[in-house]
Formats: structure tokens, sequence, C-alpha cells
């Protein structure tokens, strides 16, 4: 190699960072102090890429390796192979490369024997850059050997912080994407940020939802939220990103914004970032009801440029990434949380809530005890039939904002069922007086879904309402105390008691209220028994140890028997009874068993029926008490089919009993069933007349055959007032032309009444109670 081919190696200076203030150090290795001389005086004023050179001295191996410990930013060693021993350069490179783990100095080796050369896979192994003697090393030469050394160790530095900076890089980014919440994750992105610049953290994160206004004014700065700051912006963390002073902070992160770009300045850098990336040619405030954007404001005090800016670039792009991630988070906790329809939260919010609010929800600011209701809309089934599901949702949205605003951020409103509310407050709001006077207006529903414009809360004009009463039921925990889950289990116990009628206020005396509880430990007993008899019932119903008894029916014109009805009944097998109907079937149409016990109920009643009549008593026909829940089943008219079929019966042998609340349970279809079954020659009776509420307009559309008086009314029937009733009653049944009969008659003044009135037939205790087949068959044999 001559000089010419020597000094081509000083070409291409740009690849070495240009620096006035710092030098290039090289370590002079070697045991004769001559050769330090030399060394010094032909790299005295040498200046390679704006550095001068600094050089250290060591005279041993073990001197060497001292300086080298010592100083780990060393760029070239000059390193005489044979110094106090023969492999002593040789080693000192081991230890270079292998104990200080230092791949980046570049070594130098040069001997005074001419014709000696390390191994080429020695120089291979410990990457030697180049390897000289000592009297070919003139001054040109050994400035271009050390010129292309530091050029070399440049380049490896460069490559070593690029490394640096991407597991920096990499690093931050893994930090962001374990970061679940907005909050903490603008404030990981402002940290990470600065350490990959280098810079103190003074910085702000702000971000805003779009809408389609967005798509004409663009973003403005009121709209967006601080969600993340330090430094000295760290106070407007939750405030509007125009209250920050300096307006030239919130027009660069509105720019960014803007162009949806990074934009990097003489003195800041602000990043763009998104939940959701838009496609090609959409419309800004129409990517999805998710999206959001945002920006990251960080002050550097410098341009970013080169290494650094390249870096950045990619830490935006992990930014975006984990950004979208932490949205998501953010979209799903609040869909765990709230719910859907109404916006409120939800029962796992609530017990959230109840749980991180540390003592605000122990006691008021009066020290009094904050209070839990759980609000129950009686018949919201009935009314989803009868007005829509969508006016059901439109509904519970005016009930939610009825609550809301009656606690006025005072309290928490939830909901927590499909049909029920919990409020958390304070006493005077959270009592029963308080909350019925805020249900107690009537609320204004929009006619139709369409119209209802419950999504943003502005209906139109022109929508045509419909004021819609409802009643409510109520429960009250004892106390908060015990946690969350432990106050919701108290109201609904007590909600449980309210819903069944023990309450001060009386539906027609306070309306809206059916009926209001506090919790009491006594309400818990109640309940576990309540538990037990289900699943005792369960059992015997599953062991067929329950039983249909019957009771007959007299036509009072001739005295003679003119049917019968039905009647399930548990007997506790020692010649009384587990319960009464009265409470066991309630429970089984709780517990879902009212269908297959009903369909049972009826099938037995058809059995019972054949059975008698194969004995050759003449009854006319058997009556059968049908439950709402058994009547809306499909396989209802299926089910009446197959036992007639089975027993050999006829349909006039048959007659249906449904209540009022029944026949209003949607009309048309309730006329569809009926008309099916009438159709086969299946009666119907009306039970329990002038118990409910259903309109005679409504009631003269279905087809029915009998009107069933309630007991209640008969109890009394001596009085005027009740006597008056009765005679109503029976006038509007002749009326319809329809049979009607009497329950609970149990005197001959009641009978003797109810004849003169007009009555068709009976059934009481002053004929027979409720009896067994068998019973029954002895009671007809003895007439």
């Amino acid at each position: 190699m001559n000089e010419a081919d020597d000094l081509l190696l000083l070409d291409d200076e740009d690849a070495l960072p240009p620096s006035s203030a710092l030098v290039w150090t090289v370590l002079v290795v070697d045991d004769d102090d001559e050769v330090h001389i030399a060394t010094r005086i032909a790299l005295r004023d040498e200046v390679i890429s704006g550095r001068k050179l600094s050089l250290l001295h060591a005279y041993s191996r073990k001197e060497a390796e001292e300086i080298l410990a010592r100083n780990p930013d060393i760029a070239v060693v000059l390193l005489d192979v044979g110094m106090e021993e023969s492999d002593a350069g040789l080693r000192l490179v081991g230890a270079i490369r292998d104990r200080f783990h230092n791949s980046r100095v570049r070594i130098i080796l040069r001997t005074g024997q001419p014709g000696y050369a390390p191994e080429l896979d020695v120089v291979r192994r410990f990457d030697i850059n180049d390897y000289r003697t000592k009297s070919e090393l003139t001054q040109v030469r050994l400035v271009t050997a050390v010129t292309a050394a530091i050029r070399s160790f440049a380049h490896l530095s460069q490559l070593e912080r690029h490394r640096a900076g991407l597991e920096l890089v990499v690093g931050a980014s893994r930090d962001l994407i374990r970061r679940n919440g907005v909050a903490s994750f603008a404030e990981g992105v402002l940290t990470q940020l600065a350490a990959i610049l280098d810079v103190s953290a003074e910085g702000i994160v702000a971000a805003y939802r779009p809408t389609p206004a967005d798509k004409d004014s663009g973003p403005q700065s009121s709209r967006f939220t601080i969600v993340g700051a330090t430094g000295g912006h760290a106070n407007y963390v939750a405030s509007p990103l125009s209250a920050i002073p300096d307006g030239a902070v919130a027009d660069s992160i509105l720019a960014c914004v803007r162009e949806r770009i990074n934009i990097f300045a003489n003195t800041y850098a602000v990043l763009y970032i998104s939940s959701a990336a838009p496609a090609e040619g959409t419309a800004r405030g129409v990517v999805g009801r998710t999206m959001i954007e945002g920006a990251v404001y960080v002050a550097t005090g410098r341009p970013v440029e080169g290494a650094h800016r390249a870096l950045v670039e990619v830490f935006a792009a992990n930014v975006a990434a984990a950004f979208a991630n932490v949205a998501l988070f953010e979209e799903l906790e609040h869909l765990a949380y709230h719910d859907t329809a109404t916006g409120l939260r939800n029962r796992a919010g609530l017990l959230h809530a109840l749980a991180t609010s540390g003592g605000r929800w122990r006691t008021d600011p009066d020290g009094a005890e904050p209070v839990l209701a759980l609000i129950d809309i009686a018949d919201f089934g009935a009314t989803n039939h009868h007005l829509g599901h969508d006016a059901g949702g439109a509904l519970l949205a005016a009930i939610a904002r009825r609550l809301e605003s009656h606690v006025l951020g005072g309290g928490l409103v939830a909901r927590v069922g499909d049909d029920l509310f919990a409020v958390v407050g304070p006493a005077p709001l959270v009592a029963p007086e308080a909350l019925r006077q805020t249900l107690i207006e009537p609320f204004s529903l929009p006619s139709t879904a369409a119209e209802a414009g419950l999504s943003d809360g502005a209906p139109c004009d022109s929508v045509a309402y419909q004021r819609v009463n409802v009643r409510f039921a109520i429960g009250f925990a004892a106390t908060l105390r015990e946690g969350g889950k432990a106050a919701l289990r108290q109201a609904s116990l007590a909600l449980a008691h309210a819903k069944r009628g023990s309450s001060p206020y009386a539906t027609r005396e306070a309306p809206p209220l059916t009926g209001f509880a506090t919790f009491a430990p006594e309400l818990e007993e109640r309940t576990l028994a309540r538990l037990s008899l289900l699943r005792r019932l369960r059992n015997d119903i599953g062991a067929e140890r329950l039983a249909v008894w019957f009771q007959p029916q007299i036509d009072f014109a001739t005295g003679s028997l003119s049917g019968m009805e039905g009647l399930l009944r548990w007997p506790d097998g020692k010649g009384g009874f587990v319960a009464t109907p009265d409470r066991f079937v309630p429970l089984a149409e709780q517990a879902g068993l009212i269908v297959d016990l009903g369909r049972w109920v009826l099938d037995a009643s058809c059995a019972a029926l054949a059975a008698l009549r194969g004995e050759g008593q003449a009854i006319p026909r058997v009556s059968v008490n049908v439950s709402p829940h058994q009547f809306r089943s499909e396989q209802f008219v299926d089910d009446v089919r197959s036992a007639l079929l089975r027993h050999a019966l006829k349909g006039r042998d048959l007659e249906l009993e449904i209540t009022e609340s029944v026949a209003l349970d949607d009309p048309e279809i309730v006329l569809a069933t009926m008309q099916t079954l009438r159709e086969r020659g299946v009666r119907f009776a009306i039970d329990d007349f002038g118990t409910g509420y259903a309109s005679l307009g409504q009631l003269r559309r279905l087809p029915f055959d009998v009107l069933k008086i309630d007991r209640s009314f008969i109890r009394d029937l001596d009085g005027s007032a009740q006597r008056s009733l009765v005679e109503t009653i029976l006038a509007l049944g002749a009326q319809m032309t329809l049979e009607t009969v009497a329950e609970g008659v149990e005197t001959e003044e009641h009978a003797a009444t109810l004849r003169a009135l007009g009555c068709t037939a009976g059934q009481g205790f002053l004929y027979a109670r409720a009896l067994p087949v068998a019973e029954l068959s002895r009671w007809i044999a003895s007439r």
C-alpha cells in the first residue's frame, strides 16, 4: 500500500460527527519510551473530524488494562505486540474484547520485528483493525491509520447509540402497552419521550373525541382535554387545552391534529396520536364513535435532528399503536361498568364506585350514614309489550335522567337490572317520600323509536309524545358499612318484601309507590325460609308428591253438579299441607316451574274427569286455572290438545280459567289463542273478576263464556255496599251473556242471595271443600 492509497481513507468526513468541544482519545501501549515520544510528535497537531487527539500512555499490559478500565471511551489503541512478554499485546487485546466487552475501540498492532504477524484467525477473532511494523509507520501512514480507525470507531459508536435508542424505544413502548388508562398512558408517553430525547419532562398530552361538526370547523382548543402534563404544565391536567396560557403550545397541538402529522420545530416537537386510523378520504368525525385524536407536545430546547428524530418517529408510531390499545381498553372498561341503554353505571360499575370512593359513601357531611335504595319498575314487561321495546328503552332513559337530576351530583344512580335502578346518597335525598315526589310525575315518551333521539337527548319539536304513569317498589339497605355487595343484598331482600305488599304506602293512597321496605334481620330469615320451601317444592314436584284436588260447582237453579274445579294442593303426607297455594304457586312462578307444573295439573284434571265418568259419575266439565306464564307458552295450545286427546275428552269438557292480568297482556295474542281453542269447543272463564284493572271494552273483545266472582266480594255479601257491587257484576255478566260462578259460598244466606240476584252457579265450603278424586267420587255418590 502506498501513501496515495493511504490518503484515500481521509475521504467521506461526513460520516464523523463534528465537534470542537470533544477530543479523540488514543492509548499508546509500548515498553519503548522513544516510541511514545515519536507518536506524540507525529500526532501532536492533528485534527480529525473537528476533534484534536488526546494521547494516553502505558508501558505494560497491566498499566494499559488499568487505563482502559478507567476510560471506556478510548477510540484507538496503538499496541506493541511484544512487551514484557512476547504475547503481552495479544493478551491485552483479549482482555479488551472479552473481559472489558469493549467492541468499539479500534486496535492497531505495531511490532519492531519485521516479518512477525499474528495469525489471521487472531486478527478476525479480536477485530484488529491494522497491523504495521514500526519502521514502516511514517507520520503520514500513522495519521492515515489512526484516521481510519477513528472513523470506524465513530461509526460503531453511532450504531451503538442507535441500538441503545431503539432499546429505549422498545422498552418505552412496552411500558406504554402495559398502561390501561389514558391518564397513566399520557404520563408514560411524556416520561419516556423525555428519556429518549435526553431532556427534562416538560410537555402536554391533549385529546378529544371528534364529531361530524369538526369536518367543517376543524378541531377547537376548547374541545381538547389535557389528559397528561409534566413540568410547568402539570397543574392543567383535566383542563381544556384553551386554559394553557401559552397560545403557541395550543396552536402547535391544533396544527398537528388538523394535519395529522408530526411536527418538529426548533424548540419543541408535537406527535400526532389517534385511537383509529381513518380510511382514505374519510371525513373527520365519522371514523367511528370510539375514535379519539390528540397530540403529544414536548419542549426540547433544541431541534430534533438526525438519529434522535428517527428514534422519535419510531417512538411516535409505537405511541399511536399503544394509544389505540389504551382507547380500546377504556372503551371496554366503560362497557364493563356502564349500561349502554341509559349511560348510567351498571351493577359492576356501582360496586366499583362504592369500593373505590374511600369514605365518601360511608358518611355524609353531617356525619349521617348515606343510603342505598333499589327502585323496581312495576310491570315493566307489560309496558314493553303494550308500548313497544323502543318506548321501553325511552322510559328507562327518562327514569335515569329524572333520578340523576334528583341527586344533582350529591349521589350516584345506576341501572343494576332490566327494570331495576339503584340510588346512593344522603338520607334526605334517598328517602321514600323524596323518591316518591321525584317519580310521581308521568314520563313523556316519544311515540316511535325513530323519533326518540335518545342518543343525543334532543328530540325533534314535531315528535308526538305520550305521558306514561309508572309505578315503583323500593327496597332500602340498612347500612353501607359492610360494603356494596352486602348493601345490594340487603336492599334486594327489602325490595322483595316491598313487592309482596307489606308497606305503609297503599298503592292508591300514595302513587306511584306500590310499596317500600327497609332491610331488617327478620327479612333475611324469611328469605331463607322461602329458599328452603322452594328447595322442598322442587324436590316434591320431581317426586310427584303434589296433587290436584277438586271442588264441585253447584247450579243454583237445579242444585245439580254443573262442574268441578281442579285445585293444586301440596300434602305433607300426614293429613295436612306443606304450604297453601297462595304461598307455593308464586314460588313456582319465580323459580320457572309453573309452566311444567301447569301442564301436569291440566293433564291430571283431564285424567280425573275421565276416571270419574268411567265410574258413572255425570260431571259436565272440569275447570283448570292457567297461569300467565303457562298461557304465554308456545306449547300451550298443543298441551291442551294433547291432554284432551290422551284422555278421550271433547273440547267442551274443559274450561280454562284466566285472570284479568292475562287477558290484558298482549290482547291480540290472547285473542288468537282463545279463538284457536274455542274452535275445538274449549270454554273460557275470567277468574277473580273485579280484583284487577281490566276495562269492559277489553273484556268484550275476548270470547269468554263464564265470569267468576272473587270470594272477597262474597264474604261480606250481607252488607248493602257489597251486595250492590255483586249485583252490578251479575248484571254485567247477564248483559255480556256470560254464565256467572260465585267463589267462596259458605252459607245458605249466600246461596239464597246469589240465586235471587241471578247468579248461575257457586262453589265453596257450603257444598264441599276441595277433595281428592276418590273422596269427590264418594261425595257425588252420596248426593
